[in-house]
């Protein structure tokens, strides 16, 4: 086994950035200068001493303030630098950093590790710079531990759970011990691979724990693992991830999670949800697969307390890789990793007996949106009229399209569409406007909408290729077929969502995709992480293979259905647009967007509070008042004379189907959801019959 950690002593750390310390500091008149040396190194971080130096007299002084620790990597062979992101870390306690680096065995070379940081105390507040190397090809990776094969089957069953906590006492400030969750059932050894990775993650080794000496990393993890398999009592109760979804996939770059609790019940054989929770719970989280997303990403591991009102919410943020300046993306095309979250629980539950420990596991993949570095040319109307006529020019067919979907108890997105029409028409478009039809669109909706002049195309009929939204789980799976928007015969498609209306003529947006000296892009859209509200794209037959070849490399779960998986395909090759062609009604009531300057408008879609609908322009205004809101903002004349422009498109809209002797079923009114659909949701997206309303509390304290 190789030694337990690495004292790397002040390897070139002497890069001395003199200053005076100041009258009445700490250094008198004396100089000072700060020591990073490295302490630990293993395969997946290096961790660094930081002190204060006093010349006159030697004295040190462990660093406390904050700064920025980088580091980058010579490869011997090439000569080639590898640069991961600089981090702002606060340096606490004895003056130690961790920076995270994913497969440092793997880099060669030399890896060089600078700091520059503002002191609070020692020097008087001045900045300090210091520098460290280390040969990696010649180290010795301190979490190097050999673990003997062991196929030996272990933890078949610990009660119901699948997987066992070990409480680990006597470490922190946490009276109740630390919460370890180990993965079963599984092989010995593979538990004991699990153990060592805990063990490094909450630095368990670093000093005597029961019969183990400081620095036995295998020690501890054999007794990990022989703790999380005995026998515990049967539990009454489980902890439930609801979001994310075992294998669901992330493109942005804050994790938001959901959890519930279940109950066991022996009538059935099954387990019935509670509901929500409140109280204090245990979060571990690490990057399980490293990959090239997170790589530098540092394990998070806290209690949280999670109130009512939260209803079993928390997030936290992951790092992608080379992410520019204020950016949430990386500019490293297809990164891709993978991170695991347990998470924790002690206390009463009405239902599920004695006080206890409840616990639950997820795994997500993260795939950062492609965020390019410098960003990519912004294409505004300007750009786009100087562009050759689509058509004129270069001879193509050009189309409009929209989705609609199930519209047998809501008709509200049909009056919307309708309303896209129109605006269109009065602002001179000639091209068609096709609607795509899922599933559950009735007879009558179809017959307004054909009068009204769109061309229906059947999208229905079809498994879908991915699953509902973890974040919008009500619109179902059927805003997957945006993907058939690609089989429409014309050479281009400018796609509006039916919350959508165009306030002038955008026919400048069907050049978007031309490049000068190259193929078309594949795509336009806003921003680098694009909305699925408003895509202009080139359909191509061909992609539909394209499209099943990035499904197959996940599991279907995305956080935002079609619109992150979109992200994921097409990873950054698309053309940016201003942001005029998508203006939010939410960034105009925050005053992000002047709203005369949009070119096309989209009814943003904030879900209400105490289970409110997500207010809509078909909903009317007669409940705007002084405390109504949109989006968690007061209304404002804005809001209100964007409404009524809407209204305009929507009253004419319907004069004219009344004309032709058609006309649509009513828009419901708003309010709370029914009750019947809140149970069709619930049922559906939590595979649970006989369960309590899931927006219910459920109060434990520790």
């Amino acid at each position: 086994m190789r030694p337990l950690w690495l004292l790397l002593a002040s390897l070139a750390a002497a890069y001395e950035f003199l200053a005076d310390c100041g009258a009445g500091g700490d250094c008198g008149d004396a100089a000072c200068f700060l020591d990073l040396t490295a302490v630990q190194l293993t395969t997946r971080y290096l961790e660094v001493s930081l002190e204060f130096v006093r010349v006159a007299d030697g004295a040190r002084e462990p660093f406390r303030g904050s700064g920025s620790l980088g580091l980058w990597a010579v490869a011997a062979d090439d000569g080639s630098e590898w640069q991961p992101p600089y981090r702002q870390d606060e340096v606490r306690g004895a003056g130690t950093l961790r920076l995270w680096v994913d497969g440092l065995p793997d880099l060669g070379g030399t890896l060089h590790a600078n700091f520059g940081g503002l002191s609070e105390r020692f020097c008087n507040g001045s900045w300090f710079y210091a520098h460290a190397a280390v040969d990696v090809t010649k180290a010795t990776f301190a979490d190097d531990v050999a673990v003997a094969e062991d196929a030996t089957p272990v933890g078949t069953r610990v009660g119901r759970q699948r997987g066992g906590l070990v409480l680990v006492d006597g470490v922190g400030e946490e009276p109740n011990g630390l919460p370890i969750r180990l993965s079963l059932p599984a092989t010995r050894s593979a538990l004991v691979r699990e153990a060592l990775a805990a063990v490094e993650r909450h630095r368990l080794w670093a000093r005597p724990l029961g019969d183990c000496g400081a620095g036995d990393r295998l020690c501890v993890a054999e007794r990990l693992a022989d703790e999380v398999v005995r026998p515990v009592p049967e539990p009454r109760c489980r902890l439930r991830f609801d979001r994310p979804r075992d294998g669901e996939v992330e493109s942005l770059s804050q994790l938001d999670a959901e959890l519930s609790v279940e109950r066991y019940d022996d009538g059935s054989g099954g387990w019935v949800r509670l509901g929500r929770f409140a109280g204090e719970l245990f979060v571990d989280a690490w990057a399980s697969d490293a990959g090239t997303a997170l790589g530098t990403w540092a394990p998070m591991s806290a209690w949280i307390d999670v109130p009512p009102e939260d209803e079993g919410n928390f997030f936290f943020h992951l790092v992608p890789p080379a992410r520019r300046p204020g950016g949430g993306g990386s500019s490293r095309r297809g990164a891709r990793g993978e991170v695991t979250v347990n998470a924790a629980l002690r206390g009463r539950i009405e239902g599920c007996g004695e006080p206890g420990w409840l616990h639950a596991t997820t795994r997500s993949v993260y795939r950062p949106f492609h965020e390019p570095d410098p960003p990519a040319p912004v294409l505004d109307r300007a750009a786009l009229a100087a562009r050759p006529d689509a058509r004129a020019a270069l001879g193509l067919t050009c189309a409009y399209a929209s989705i609609l979907y199930d519209t047998s108890e809501d008709t509200g997105y049909a009056h919307g569409l309708l309303a896209l029409r129109r605006s269109l028409v009065e602002a001179g478009a000639a091209d068609p406007l096709y609607a795509l039809l899922g599933d559950g669109v009735d007879a009558r909706t179809r017959g307004a909408l054909s009068t009204a002049g769109l061309l229906l195309v059947d999208a229905g009929g079809a498994a879908a290729p991915g699953e509902p939204a973890a974040a919008l789980p009500m619109l179902g799976v059927g805003q997957w077929a945006k993907l058939q928007l690609w089989k429409l015969p014309a050479d281009r498609v400018l796609y509006l969502d039916a919350d959508v209306v165009v306030l002038r003529n955008v026919d400048e947006l069907f050049a978007a995709l031309e490049r000068r000296g190259g193929p078309p892009a594949p795509l336009a859209a806003v921003d680098d992480y694009f909305s699925g509200g408003v895509l202009f794209l080139a359909p191509n037959a061909a992609e539909e293979r394209a499209f099943a070849a990035t499904l197959a490399q996940d599991s279907g779960r995305y956080v935002y259905g079609e619109q992150d998986f979109l992200n994921v395909h097409f990873g950054g090759a698309h053309a940016r647009l201003d942001a005029q062609y998508k203006c939010l009604t939410e960034s105009v009531l925050k005053g992000e967007r002047d709203a005369a300057t949009c070119a096309v408008l989209e009814f943003s879609s904030c879900p209400g509070m105490d289970g409110m609908m997500a207010w809509k322009p078909w909903h009317g205004t007669a409940m705007f008042d002084a405390a109504f809101e949109v989006c968690g903002r007061r209304i404002n004349g804005d809001l209100a004379a964007l409404a009524a422009r809407w209204r305009g498109f929507h009253r004419r809209a319907l004069a004219d189907l009344a004309a032709r002797g058609a006309s649509l079923a009513p828009a419901p009114a708003y309010g709370r959801y029914p009750s019947h659909r809140v149970a069709k949701y619930r049922d559906e997206w939590y595979g649970r019959a006989n369960s309590t309303f899931p927006y219910e509390d459920l109060l434990t304290s520790r």
